[in-house]
């Protein structure tokens, strides 16, 4: 039932935090420094989304964006390499069975407003839900979907489809875009108790896996750095 969006300076120094209405469930940060959190009323209910500044003062809260998702929430934020804001999550689509299906929505950063919508599609013509998003080094967005299943949007239409082995490891389930446009997500766990130790490379292009790093260890999150070419992950005890 926390609500605070803490603020760390980089050698560690607690800064201004912000206190939000709701509890935070994603972060993302713009060049600019603002930050874009995504929030929810537990248990399933979206709460709404927060712009803060550098300095930590929220600038607006609305519920345009993050209403749109009935049944779940929202809990994908992304900031494209052209500085558009997307949000992602599980919505019920009206239909005759309300199944559950992605929703992408881009959000006005400056006013919190509604610029656009796109439902993806159903992967093998069942319920589906947003496991991650990330963000492309030519402004497009990659969606790993349940399947698990790696969908490429420019957020109008779907430029590719393709199933992976990757998901959630017994920890997380993340997905990276490095400079090449190559997708980077975890083995899943193969049985109870089990954890995904393997970080496997993905084709942009084609789907298919190019590379994989064995960590020997339960991998609880990771990242890019600046380059887009190494990745910094962390990770419990060995096995």
């Amino acid at each position: 039932n926390l609500k605070t969006l803490l603020r760390i300076s980089s050698d560690g120094t607690q800064l201004l935090s912000t206190i939000l209405e709701h509890n935070p469930v994603g972060v993302v940060a713009s060049a600019e420094g603002d930050v874009f959190a995504l929030t929810r009323i537990p248990l399933l209910s979206p709460g709404k989304l927060h712009k803060a500044n550098g300095f930590g003062f929220v600038e607006w809260s609305s519920w345009k964006a993050s209403g749109l998702y009935t049944g779940n929430y929202a809990e994908f934020p992304v900031i494209t390499s052209s500085g558009e804001l997307w949000i992602g999550g599980s919505s019920v689509e009206l239909c005759q069975f309300c199944a559950w299906q992605p929703l992408l929505v881009r959000v006005d950063t400056v006013t919190g407003s509604v610029l656009q919508t796109q439902l993806l599609p159903f992967i093998n013509g069942t319920f589906t839900s947003v496991w991650h998003m990330a963000g492309a080094p030519d402004g497009t967005l990659w969606i790993l979907e349940t399947g698990p299943t790696l969908v490429h949007s420019d957020g109008q239409s779907i430029l590719g489809q393709f199933p992976v082995d990757a998901g959630f490891n017994g920890f997380i389930t993340q997905i990276r875009v490095d400079a090449e446009s190559d997708i980077w997500g975890i083995s899943p766990n193969v049985a109870s108790g089990q954890f995904g130790t393997l970080l496997r490379e993905y084709s942009g292009a084609t789907g298919l896996m190019t590379r994989e790093i064995d960590l020997q260890a339960k991998v609880a999150g990771f990242a890019l750095g600046p380059t887009g070419e190494e990745v910094f992950v962390a990770a419990n005890d060995p096995f």
